[in-house]
Formats: C-alpha cells, sequence, structure tokens
C-alpha cells in the first residue's frame, strides 16, 4: 500500500535533502581545492583547472557571491590561470571579483592587495602598461612594508614605465627602492641585486655611461663569473663600450661572458661590436648564433636582431637585403606592441631610415630621419649618442 506524504512532510524531506545536498557539495570543493593546488604543481593544466572551475561551480551554488569562500575560490582561479600564462583570463577573473574582494575586507588587507598585484603582473604581461602602473601605485600605497609583495609591485611598476618608454621614472622608483631596501635587505641580498641591475639597464639606455662604467665594473667584480646575473651585467657593459665607440673593448667582453653564458643580449652586443669595426659577415655570423637562443623568435628580441642585422647588410652594401631587414625590425617592434618612444624601436626605424638613404631615396629617407631625429632629441636629450648621429646623418642628407 502505498502512503501519501503530507504537503508539511514534503517540505521537511526537501529541506533536509537540500542540507546535506549543500554540505556535500561544501566539503567537495573543500578537498578539489587542494586537489587542483597538487595538479597545477605538477603542471597538469587542464585537470587543475577544472577542478578551479568546479570549486567555484560548488561554492557558488550555496554561498552568496560576495561570500569569503566564493571570493577565494574566483581568486584561486584567477591564480591558476596567472601560472598557466594564460593572462587575458587571469586578468578579466580579478576585474570582476577585486571590488568584491575591496568591499569585504579594504584596500590594506593582504588578500586583495595580493590579488591587485597578480592584476598588476598580467596586465604588464599583455602590454597594457599604463592599466598595470595604475594597479602597482595602488598596491605600493597600501604596502609599505619592504618583503616580496614590494618588491614585486617595484619591478612590475618600473617594466611598466620601460615598456611606456619612460625609463627615467623607471630609473627613480627602483632607485628610491634601492634606498628603502638596502638598509633592510642587505647590499648583496637578490632582490637588491635584481633592481641594480635593472637600474644599470636603464641608464645604459639613457646614455648615463660614466655611472653605468662604475656600476658594472663593481657588479662584475663582486658577482661570480658563473653567474647569471654575471652574463647579464657583462650585457649592458658590452652595450655601454658599443654606444660609445669602443668597439674592440666591447667584443672582448663579449667573448669572455659567452664563455660562460650563452645569452641572447651577449650574441647581439658582439655583433654589435663587429660592425662597429665594419667586420659585417662575423657579425652576422654571431647574429646566427643569436638566433639559436631561448626567445630569439619573440617580436621584441627580433626588433633588435633585425636592426642590427640591417646595420651589417648596410655596411655590406646589400641594400634590397638591408631594407628588408630594417622593415622587419620595424614590423616586430609593431607586433611586440613597444611605444615608438621605445629605444629598440627608434633603433629600428632610424636603421631604416639609413637604408633608404643609401638606396637614394632621399626625400623618403629625410622625411623619415626627421620624425626619429625629433623623438631622440625629445625624449633621451640633445647629448644622447644617438640624437647625436641622427642629427649627423639627417645634415647630410639635407645637404644633397
Amino acid at each position: 500500500m502505498i502512503i501519501a506524504m503530507s504537503g508539511a512532510e514534503q517540505g521537511v524531506r526537501r529541506v533536509a535533502w537540500r542540507g546535506w545536498g549543500r554540505r556535500r557539495d561544501l566539503r567537495l570543493a573543500y578537498s578539489l581545492e587542494g586537489e587542483a593546488n597538487r595538479l597545477l604543481d605538477k603542471e597538469q593544466w587542464a585537470a587543475g583547472e577544472a577542478a578551479l572551475r568546479r570549486v567555484v561551480e560548488l561554492r557558488g551554488r550555496w554561498l552568496a557571491a560576495d561570500s569569503l569562500p566564493v571570493l577565494v575560490a574566483r581568486h584561486n582561479l584567477a591564480m591558476g590561470l596567472f601560472v598557466m600564462r594564460r593572462h587575458e583570463e587571469a586578468a578579466a577573473e580579478v576585474l570582476e571579483v577585486l571590488p568584491a574582494l575591496v568591499a569585504a575586507w579594504g584596500e590594506e588587507d593582504p588578500m586583495p592587495i595580493n590579488t591587485r598585484l597578480l592584476l598588476s603582473v598580467s596586465l604588464l604581461r599583455l602590454r597594457r602598461f599604463e592599466e598595470s602602473e595604475e594597479q602597482c601605485r595602488l598596491v605600493l600605497a597600501c604596502h609599505t612594508a619592504v618583503d616580496d609583495v614590494r618588491v614585486k609591485a617595484i619591478r612590475s611598476q618600473a617594466l611598466a614605465l620601460v615598456g611606456l618608454g619612460r625609463y627615467r621614472e623607471a630609473t627613480e622608483v627602483l632607485e628610491a627602492f634601492l634606498r628603502e631596501a638596502v638598509p633592510v635587505l642587505g647590499a648583496g641580498h637578490p632582490d637588491v641585486l635584481k633592481a641594480r641591475i635593472l637600474v644599470l639597464n636603464q641608464l645604459a639606455v639613457l646614455a648615463e655611461h660614466e655611472v653605468v662604467e662604475r656600476e658594472c665594473q663593481d657588479l662584475l667584480d663582486t658577482l661570480d663569473e658563473r653567474d647569471p646575473q654575471h652574463g647579464q651585467v657583462a650585457g649592458i657593459r658590452v652595450y655601454q663600450l658599443n654606444d660609445t665607440g669602443r668597439h674592440t673593448e666591447a667584443e672582448t667582453t663579449a667573448r669572455e661572458a659567452l664563455a660562460h653564458h650563452s645569452q641572447l643580449a651577449l650574441h647581439i652586443g658582439l655583433a654589435r661590436s663587429l660592425n662597429g669595426q665594419a667586420r659585417h659577415h662575423e657579425a652576422l655570423h654571431a647574429l646566427a648564433d643569436a638566433q639559436t637562443q631561448p626567445r630569439a623568435d619573440s617580436a621584441g628580441w627580433k626588433v633588435l636582431t633585425s636592426s642590427v642585422a640591417a646595420q651589417a647588410l648596410l655596411g655590406l652594401g646589400h641594400l634590397d637585403q638591408a631594407e628588408a631587414k630594417a622593415l622587419q625590425a620595424v614590423q616586430a617592434a609593431e607586433e611586440a606592441g613597444l611605444a615608438p618612444t621605445r629605444h629598440r624601436a627608434l633603433e629600428a626605424a632610424t636603421t631604416l631610415g639609413l637604408v633608404l638613404a643609401a638606396q637614394g631615396r632621399h626625400i623618403e629617407a629625410q622625411q623619415h630621419l626627421t620624425r626619429t631625429t625629433t623623438a631622440w632629441h625629445d625624449h633621451y636629450g640633445p647629448h644622447h649618442p644617438r640624437t647625436l648621429a641622427s642629427q649627423a646623418e639627417l645634415a647630410t642628407l639635407q645637404r644633397l
């Protein structure tokens, strides 16, 4: 015999069932959260992402969208996407969840600060430099302790400023950090050394050669020659030597460093030194070696390798090939999202102008070099070596 339940009994049963379902789902979410971390640690990306999304779904089924467990789940999902280098999705997730995190905890709580830092780095990877720099400033305004969070925020801010071609501001940010960090962390701390090297990069671009030479020598004397950072500093030193016309010294320094570090910047620096000595065939061989290095095919590095190759081909009188390489460099700068005033983007544009001049296309070359000369002057100063060289080439054209 079938016994029908009353409406009240059915309601109680539904409530009990829902209560059991809620507990089951939330326990499962807790378990999946730990499993997702283990999967991501093993680089099992698809399974890790699926687990994180399932956690968000399960918690979202029973809890309010602005509740702590749901917000934490979404933060973790963004972090997982970041680890997987899916920065577009990570940034989109954080932009959605960040206002709720700030509303729940306030700007100065570690959770919103870390989430904002994640956002700034993702935006940096996406070359959304202005947005990244703004998020870094917000992190730094709320987090004054000299620790890993502040270090990452300052480094990201400096790199965003470099991305915008604001080298002087990037240098000022890093130098301010060094003044506060050295007394706390010590001069030999890895984060301090990284900041010093990043400062040197910017000062080299700005042609602050006396400071660069002194600081490079100090770091080269301090670091073990097998340390990759030793190779980075040597690369900056090679750049500075080439920029001051000391190409033989640059070649020697590059070759000594390449004996320990096969770094892309060192290969390019060697090629520049050989071009400076009119040994253009050798420069092209050095660039062929550079192409075997990791990241050599990325657009940002292609700007440099193509520019230096165009300069070598120009020196050899292979003008059509030089034009093709110079155009490749300009195109790579656009693909990399470089601001037109970025140093390497301007070098590419200037090289193209020089090739046009050598081809006898004087009107095109003059128009081109007028633009680049103005940019060098306005953004790097009237006494910068590239400004002076560009002005000299333009003056030669104007006399024709």
